[in-house]
């Protein structure tokens, strides 16, 4: 509901002099609403970079620790709770948008919905990418990134691979953990479980505590959101990034020159690159490029994909900068 109306409900409550709180909607226990409308208010807040789904982190640390598929790790989850049985709303990224939309439209102070963000899940991410990524000194989590540049602003849920040496990495199971840039504060990060009756209702009690206490003393509908009309979506497909790519290939003499050559026409870079001989007939290689547009990669593949030596592009993940 607050991710498809919020601004619209604020101002109402506004308008009405009274209070709507939601503490609990986004991140469970941690108390980001209040500290991006509080504590942060005196910072212009310029990036959000967040693990705001227990589910999804739950599985991929067990993929990433035990070395366990996807399917298997999604049926645990379900068993222990962490999981619906429908879990299309947390593995396809849902669940996390929604949350992004709420924390973005406070932060950046414009009117920002669940359909403004792009979303990817990690049904697709293998636990052979995990192993490459670990080579290459990454971790694997679906993050949400919003952030405020000169083109406009980025919404973005997907999975990425982030250094090990980012707070973020370290961040394990169900726990959730948001980095929050600002001007004045440079870098927060609050860390905490992101879910669960306990922290939820932690959070909720809070919001019914101070509402009571708005009323007590006459208080209430203090809250008064202000939003830019200029809203200005930056389109994905411009995002610069590094990606990584696993493909198959055929295992003989000059396949390596014309993937290159592929590279070079997209100008791309490669950054590092990993060769693992699945038989004598495919090989697989892992490469890590330099940074450039997703519509960059997205022609890379369509000319990997022309390659008869190519014989499939399995994944195309991308790489948060540390």
């Amino acid at each position: 509901m607050l991710a498809e109306s919020g601004p619209y409900l604020l101002d109402l409550a506004s308008k009405n002099g009274v209070d709507l709180r939601f503490e609990a909607s986004v991140l469970g226990g941690i108390p980001i609403i209040r500290t991006l409308y509080e504590s942060l208010a005196g910072n212009r807040i310029t990036e959000l970079i967040g693990i705001m789904n227990g589910t999804t982190n739950f599985i991929l640390t067990k993929m990433s620790e035990e070395g366990l598929s996807y399917q298997d790790v999604l049926k645990e989850a379900q068993d222990l709770g962490y999981a619906e049985a429908d879990p299309t709303a947390d593995v396809e990224g849902l669940d996390a948008a929604r949350k992004l939309a709420i924390l973005a439209s406070i932060s950046f102070n414009r009117r920002i919905f669940f359909e403004d963000v792009s979303v990817e899940g990690i049904t697709c991410i293998d636990t052979e990418d995990i192993k490459f990524g670990k080579e290459f000194g990454y971790n694997i989590k679906l993050l949400g990134i919003a952030k405020e540049t000169s083109q406009g602003l980025s919404l973005n849920v997907y999975p990425a691979f982030i250094p090990t040496t980012h707070p973020l990495a370290s961040v394990r199971g169900s726990y959730n953990a948001i980095y929050v840039k600002g001007n004045g504060i440079d870098d927060v990060m609050l860390y905490g479980r992101g879910a669960g009756s306990l922290p939820t209702g932690s959070s909720v009690v809070s919001d019914i505590m101070e509402v009571a206490k708005n009323v007590s003393y006459n208080e209430t509908g203090r809250l008064k959101p202000f939003y830019y009309d200029q809203k200005n979506i930056y389109a994905p497909g411009k995002i610069q990034s590094s990606y990584y790519l696993r493909l198959e290939v055929d295992n003989k003499t000059g396949v390596l020159a014309k993937i290159s050559a592929k590279l070079a026409e997209q100008k791309i870079s490669v950054l590092s690159i990993v060769q693992r001989n699945m038989d004598p007939e495919t090989a697989v290689l892992a490469i890590v490029t330099s940074k450039c547009p997703r519509s960059y990669i997205l022609n890379l593949i369509d000319s990997f994909n022309s390659l008869r030596s190519v014989k499939s592009v399995n994944s195309v993940i991308r790489i948060m900068e540390a």
